[in-house]
């Protein structure tokens, strides 16, 4: 047997061959071999998610080799729009082994995707390639012999911004790309340009009234107001209004305060009172057994605390006080004047009744002092001549008002109304009533714990004699007024009409010669002590003087006080004369008034016509 080496690692088994026959040659089996990969092609998009490939073929078998290997080991790099494309190029990674069976195989970072094609000799595979998008065109991504896009023509002008005097305007150009895609051509898309045309014509248009300014923006540390006007009608030649339509002020400029210039949240009286500013006033319902509104203000200490003052009742009426006064009007509405009267006798009879509860609120006492008015006016309308009860009652409800108690409630009534202004000139209104009613040379003395009224009728052609008041040893006098130094002194030489057509000067200061002895009032301005002679009508005639005098015991605490450092020394008087006298030069009208507070200096009197208040 014959051995022939054809090859250096195959042979040829010869069996059963005899030396005779002739010698066979055998071939060595080549492999299919794969050629190097070629470059990476360019990203399939400019930016965003793509892809990019290359190719590499296989050298086909000889001799009964085998082919290429469906999947050979392979090196693969991640891939990135703009990055290098070499065959070598990229990160080591693990060798995929895997069969490749038309299917697609998505290691990790990398995707390799099986390709269709005809040659069975040629492989492409693919990796994904990703950029952010962005206005620039990205760098290196496209070949360095492409083309750039082409810009075509300028595109007209648009119209100018505005209708007159200076504007802009515009236009814009289109880029022509004949290459990828993605490509793009440098240089601005649009171009601006100034305009101008002719100048604006005047304004032919008229505003509206300005509406009222808005709530400021903040409480405090400087807000805005704002107000707006309309354009109401833009003429002729549709031309707009000139100027704004929009005004601006700073409003509430002062500083926030601080926590401790807050007063807090208080309960009092069955009333819930909210946190406050110094300085600011809350306002809340009435108590359950009145209506109205109470007040109540946040002060601010001396060592710049906040606290709460006094509530305010100045707003707030009872409701019996209300009940009374709805039944006042019904007798008001009745058509006869007796009816009328008697239900005013009944009306101060209940207002008594209420009074001598002394559980009211200051307002309860500015709301009598026009329950007292309405029913003097009756009275006077009706023709009514009150009873001797009816006086009394009258005079009680005077000194049930002017109570010493009473007096935190008229400061603070007084902060609302003058309301002890108003209740004098009620009190002279209601004693020349009684004094028209009384026979000629006759009085009347009516005695309160907090006032002496005296009321007289003398004919004006023959005065009996002069006028003492009070006069302590009369019988029923209180023990305040017994004991008291307080005198008025009116000569009867005083009382004589005024000349026709010229009327009498109100104020005893200035009309009625007067002397004062003793220790008088400091005056404040409108004062304490009150001496005058009230003018009538000048064209009103009467042969009857009607003399009231009053003094009072308490009217002085409940006044409003003078200017620091004035004080009320002594107890107020006060007489009124109807109708109006023309006093001579001599004798003068003597009021002496005693001291009722010690330690003051520079006494004197004062007087006042409370009429012109």
């Amino acid at each position: 047997m014959e051995w022939i080496l054809v090859g250096t690692r195959s042979l040829c088994s010869l069996k059963g061959r005899s030396a005779a026959q002739p010698p066979a040659t055998c071939f060595l089996a080549v492999h299919g071999v794969w050629e190097e990969w070629g470059s990476w092609s360019l990203c399939s998009r400019s930016c965003g998610r793509g892809s990019r490939s290359r190719m590499r073929t296989c050298v086909p078998p000889q001799h009964g080799g085998k082919a290429c290997e469906v999947w050979p080991p392979a090196r693969v790099s991640t891939a990135h729009p703009g990055g290098g494309g070499g065959g070598g190029g990229g990160e080591e990674h693990s060798h995929l082994g895997a069969e490749w069976r038309g299917r697609q195989v998505r290691p990790k970072h990398h995707l390799l995707t099986a390709v269709p094609f005809t040659h069975p000799a040629l492989v492409v595979p693919s990796r994904l390639c990703t950029r952010p998008c962005s206005a620039q065109r990205p760098p290196l991504l496209v070949s360095p012999h492409a083309v750039e896009g082409q810009w075509l023509e300028w595109g007209p002008w648009g119209p100018c911004s505005s209708s007159c005097a200076n504007g802009t305007q515009q236009r814009s150009r289109k880029c022509s790309v004949a290459g990828p895609a993605w490509a793009t051509c440098t240089g601005a898309l649009t171009d601006t340009r100034e305009c101008s045309n002719l100048q604006c014509p005047a304004s032919d248009g008229k505003w509206g009234p300005w509406n009222a300014w808005s709530l400021c923006s903040k409480t405090c540390d400087t807000g805005w107001q704002r107000r707006f006007r309309m354009c109401q009608a833009t003429g002729s030649q549709g031309y707009p209004c000139e100027g704004t339509g929009e005004e601006v002020k700073p409003c509430s400029e002062k500083k926030c305060p601080a926590f401790h210039e807050m007063c807090r949240d208080e309960y009092v009286m069955l009333m819930t009172w909210k946190k406050a500013a110094a300085g600011e006033i809350i306002y809340n319902k009435c108590p359950p057994n009145a209506s109205g509104s109470a007040s109540r203000r946040c002060l601010l200490s001396a060592q710049g605390v906040a606290y709460w003052g006094l509530p305010s009742f100045a707003r707030c009426i009872s409701h019996e006080y209300r009940y009374l006064y709805l039944s006042l009007r019904e007798h008001l509405a009745k058509g006869q004047r007796m009816l009328a009267g008697e239900g005013m006798s009944q009306v101060v009879r209940s207002l008594q009744e209420l009074l001598a509860r002394r559980t009211y609120y200051s307002g309860d006492l500015l709301f009598s002092v026009d329950i007292l008015r309405n029913v003097t006016d009756t009275f006077k309308r009706a023709t009514y001549v009150p009873s001797a009860d009816d006086v009394q009652r009258f005079f009680q409800v005077v000194s049930f008002m002017v109570d010493a108690e009473n007096k935190d409630k008229w400061d603070d009534a007084q902060q609302v109304s003058p309301g002890s202004v108003h209740l004098l000139r009620v009190v002279e209104d209601f004693i020349h009533l009684v004094g028209d009613a009384l026979k000629a040379f006759q009085s009347s003395l009516i005695v309160t714990d907090n006032l002496v009224i005296s009321i007289q009728r003398e004919p004006v052609s023959a005065v009996s004699s002069d006028i003492t008041f009070p006069m302590r040893g009369r019988r029923g006098m209180k023990d305040w007024v017994r004991h008291s130094e307080d005198r008025l002194f009116l000569p009867k030489e005083v009382l004589s009409l005024s000349t026709p057509g010229k009327p009498a000067t109100p104020g005893a200061a200035g009309s009625s010669p007067s002397r004062g002895r003793g220790p008088g009032t400091v005056p404040p301005g409108p004062g304490h002590s009150h001496q005058r002679l009230l003018p009538a009508d000048p064209e009103e005639s009467s042969s009857y003087f009607v003399i009231g005098a009053v003094l009072y015991r308490t009217l002085g605490l409940i006044l409003p006080p003078p200017r620091p450092p004035l004080a009320v020394t002594s107890r107020v008087m006060t007489v009124t004369v109807r109708p109006p006298t023309q006093p001579p030069a001599e004798p003068l009208i003597t009021v002496e008034l005693s001291y009722i507070i010690n330690g003051t200096t520079d006494p004197h009197c004062a007087s006042w016509d409370y009429s012109k208040v």
